[in-house]
């Protein structure tokens, strides 16, 4: 009789054991199930936005290389006619207000126009593409002639009167830097070069990381209206006095 009960007993316990285990079992794999279907979701989620991400990519790609290939074309067409063919659409007009006369312009990289008021201005004028003024940057002890955009926030100035350059920050007006030499009227500036004619007749170069000077063109006739401007590969100078602009390669050869 007792071991009867106890084959019962013991026919229990382990049914009672199967029922445990296939109970955790389904629990484990319901549990599991729902982490395969979270992962799925989160991938299939990381996917779409990967792709989206890739998409406005590729589309600011392609909007850059039209943009490029558009100027490519532009300044094909340009190179192949004279100054007599090409046409000028006036875009917008607005006055500056100086106080003498305004003898340098350059664009910054937001679309500012910074002007020089020479004479009795001796100050540099911020406009926005609007020509709305946005600040005025007094350079008195400075009197500035001509400037050039060096990055987003600086940019360079020449003296007629003084010998030096003076390097601006237009955010803060003040004075960073000090460029010293013989330099005087027009400037330019493209990459690390920073190119303005001398008093001596001549063009010199700056390389802005270090601030060296060297000789570009050593003979060139210098006025208060000869101005300087460079292509990639190309410079050339204004000439008020004949009304010619001279073209010169970067070995200071003219062509």
């Amino acid at each position: 009789m007792d071991r009867k009960k106890n084959l019962e007993k013991i026919k229990d316990q382990r049914q009672g054991f199967h029922h445990e285990i296939k109970h955790l079992r389904d629990k484990i794999n319901t549990h599991l199930d729902k982490l395969e279907q979270q992962i799925i979701s989160d991938l299939l989620s990381e996917e779409r936005k990967i792709k989206t991400e890739i998409e406005i990519q590729l589309n600011k790609l392609s909007e850059k290389i039209t943009i490029v290939q558009a100027q490519i074309l532009f300044h094909t067409s340009i190179a192949n006619k004279s100054f007599e063919d090409l046409l000028v659409t006036k875009i917008r007009q607005f006055k500056v207000p100086c106080k003498s006369g305004i003898t340098g312009h350059t664009f910054s990289p937001n679309d500012d126009s910074v002007f020089v008021d020479f004479g009795q201005g001796n100050r540099l004028l911020i406009m926005d593409s609007t020509g709305s003024l946005r600040r005025k940057i007094s350079l008195s002890s400075v009197q500035p002639f001509d400037v050039t955009t060096l990055d987003d926030r600086t940019v360079a100035g020449s003296t007629w009167r003084k010998k030096d350059m003076h390097v601006v920050d237009i955010n803060s007006g003040t004075i960073k830097e000090h460029i010293s030499g013989d330099f005087c009227g027009g400037l330019t500036c493209r990459g690390n070069t920073l190119v303005c004619c001398v008093r001596s007749n001549k063009i010199k170069a700056v390389d802005l990381r270090d601030n060296t000077v060297s000789f570009l063109i050593s003979e060139v006739a210098i006025h208060r209206e000869t101005y300087v401007t460079m292509s990639s590969s190309k410079l050339f100078v204004t000439h008020l006095t004949n009304n010619t602009v001279t073209c010169y390669n970067m070995n200071g050869d003219e062509e």
